[in-house]
This record gives structure tokens, C-alpha cells and sequence, in this order.
């Protein structure tokens, strides 16, 4: 029915807004952690060291590819010697609110 095919329509239309609005969270968060790394002079792979992750995780991560769990969001605020808000506040500077 119509009625069906219009639901059916929003329904793939509000999941494809949230996988959206899931990546540019992960982008941002991405570009992030690399300006604070980049300006404290510190590479992926000591980053990783520092926090314990593996550097290829790190560049996922700077790529937007990765969703970061807390643990890991603390871990590395914690590496590059950032608050959490603050490192926040730096992803709101590239999500585009």
C-alpha cells in the first residue's frame, strides 16, 4: 500500500540521516585527536604507545573509520594530556554544529 511504501521511505531516510550523523561524529573526533597529536608533536605510533593502542588503530581513528569506545576516548585524552570536555570542545569545532 501507500501507506506502507511512505513509511517504509521515512524509515530509510531517518536511518540513512543517523548513519550520517554517526559518521560525521566519528570525522570529527577523527580530526581531532590528529590537530591536538599534530600540535604536540607527537606521532601515531608514540600515541598508541602512550595509550596503548596499536598505531594503525590510531590512524583508523584519525580517519573517521573507527568508533571509539570510552575506555579508549579516556585512554587517549589521557596520552595527549587533554581533558575530555576539552578534547570535545575540539570536535565540535569540526562536526559543524
Amino acid at each position: 500500500s501507500l501507506q506502507t511504501q511512505s513509511l517504509q521511505c521515512y524509515y530509510n531516510l531517518t536511518s540513512w540521516r543517523c548513519q550520517a550523523m554517526q559518521e560525521e561524529i566519528r570525522v570529527a573526533y577523527g580530526k581531532a585527536v590528529r590537530a591536538i597529536r599534530q600540535d604536540k608533536k607527537i606521532s601515531q605510533e608514540e600515541l598508541g604507545d602512550l595509550c596503548g593502542l596499536h598505531r594503525t588503530y590510531i590512524s583508523d581513528i584519525e580517519l573517521g573509520k573507527r568508533n571509539v569506545s570510552l575506555e579508549n576516548i579516556d585512554k587517549i585524552a589521557h596520552a595527549l594530556q587533554v581533558k575530555k570536555s576539552e578534547l570535545f570542545i575540539e570536535v565540535e569545532q569540526y562536526e559543524g554544529i
